[in-house]
């Protein structure tokens, strides 16, 4: 993106992940293979931090991917091979039966390294067994290596991801038991910022590890969100990054959402006016702590904005609302929200009918589910006077369909504004969809 890189001025204190990583650190733009502008502090933090600069097993549609190795083909364990399907059957029937350590005898006795690596399945089986056994230092190189994906027909695309997942979450465990640090944190990053499509939130087990290391993750953020265009691979996680730093609002961050702010992106934008909304929160004397409970990612709390920093994001809220992008509205109804007063609460009432609608396929004809994302938002802004909105959400078929449907407009397939080589699996705000992740090529 290359959009903030004014944002590093401020400064860090050297934390544990630069000693860590003092060499990637250094040769991170060489090992990139860089001749563009200097990156700054930041980026070469995030490259180093990541694996992106050094990590071998990094595949090619996205950084952590590692389906994509190029195995021969007696590796591959072509199961139409009589006997090797049999003994292939037989390590599945033991790992399905949890007998690890029979798992671990069959495929060691009859496969080599290569071949258990090369197949996900075999791969997963035998590194999960490891672990269970108490042997980490041996699961891991099996999970950590490429393997040699192959598509799986109509949907083989989400089961390989789900597959990758397992085999990086499998991979994180062993290097942390083992004790491989440098490892486990790049497995743990790639864990937070490609999470599971199955479980869209953020993986606090692994975000309080990293953590623990010392590794800042608002500075892998910013180094993803200020790394040039054209570098490979971390560009394409802008919008995680995003999502992490709206999740974590802190007044160190305000010159970095007030520039994102102004990016042409409305995704970025969008994530932007909620992080300064929550800078610029104050609450009333006459209501609860926090009105929103645990629907926020964060807790608002009084940063000691001056009167014109708010009334300039209070005015960034307001234009949004009326924007003709679903996603500005709902990110400017909920900033309304947090900045609180009565005229903005009038305000957010008149978006209780808002027309955005995703529409899901149930499967069954003249069955649909639908979800009203504006009016999402607005239910969960007006938790801050205390009022209980219904925006609509359900299943619904015949009339009732024609009715929830009426002077709707669906945004199921709106993308309008974004960009869609962009990644974001994880969903922040209870409005939040997922974005479709590129397809996978190997």
């Amino acid at each position: 993106m290359g959009l903030f890189l004014g944002a590093s001025r401020c400064g860090w204190a050297k934390d544990i992940v630069e000693s860590l990583f003092h060499e990637e650190i250094a040769h991170a733009a060489e090992a990139m293979e860089w001749h563009g502008e200097p990156l700054s502090r930041d980026t070469l933090y995030a490259l180093a931090a990541t694996g992106i600069s050094w990590e071998p097993f990094w595949g090619r549609a996205h950084l952590f991917w590692m389906g994509w190795a190029r195995c021969d083909r007696k590796d591959l364990l072509d199961k139409k091979n009589k006997q090797v399907g049999q003994r292939f059957a037989e390590i599945e029937a033991s790992y399905a039966s949890q007998d690890w350590g029979h798992v671990v005898d069959l495929a060691t006795r009859d496969f080599s390294f290569r071949a258990i690596t090369c197949n996900p399945d075999l791969k997963l089986a035998v590194g999960e067994s490891f672990l269970q056994l108490d042997r980490p230092e041996r699961a891991f190189p099996v999970l950590a290596s490429a393997y040699q994906a192959e598509r799986m027909g109509r949907g083989g695309d989400a089961i390989l991801e789900e597959t990758d997942w397992k085999i990086r979450r499998g991979a994180f465990e062993a290097a942390r038991a083992a004790h491989l640090t440098k490892e486990a944190v790049v497995f743990g990053l790639s864990l937070l910022f490609q999470p599971s499509a199955e479980n869209s939130q953020v993986d606090h087990e692994v975000l309080t590890y990293l953590e623990q290391q010392g590794v800042s993750i608002e500075r892998v953020a910013l180094g993803i969100l200020q790394a040039p265009a054209r570098l490979t691979g971390l560009p394409a996680y802008s919008y995680v990054a995003a999502d992490l730093l709206a999740m974590r609002p802190r007044p160190e961050l305000l010159p970095v959402f007030m520039a994102m702010s102004q990016s042409g992106d409305v995704y970025l934008r969008a994530r932007a006016l909620i992080g300064l909304a929550a800078l610029a929160y104050q609450p009333n004397s006459n209501m609860q702590e926090n009105p929103f409970g645990e629907a926020l990612p964060f807790t608002p709390t009084v940063t000691g904005l001056s009167a014109d920093q708010r009334a300039q994001i209070e005015d960034m809220a307001l234009r949004a609302i009326h924007d003709g992008n679903y996603r500005l509205r709902a990110a400017g109804v909920l900033a309304l929200g947090l900045i609180g007063g009565e005229e903005n609460r009038a305000s957010i009432v008149k978006l209780e009918r808002d027309p955005a609608c995703y529409v899901i396929p149930t499967g069954v004809r003249g069955l649909e589910q639908l979800r009203f994302p504006v009016r999402e938002a607005v239910a969960l802004a007006l938790k801050r006077w205390g009022v209980t909105f219904d925006p609509g959400d359900g299943t619904y078929s015949g009339r009732a369909l024609v009715e929830a449907r009426r002077r709707t407009r669906d945004v199921t397939h709106d993308f309008g504004g974004i960009n869609r080589s962009m990644v974001s699996a994880l969903l922040v705000f209870p409005f939040d969809t997922p974005l479709p992740l590129s397809p996978v090529r190997f």
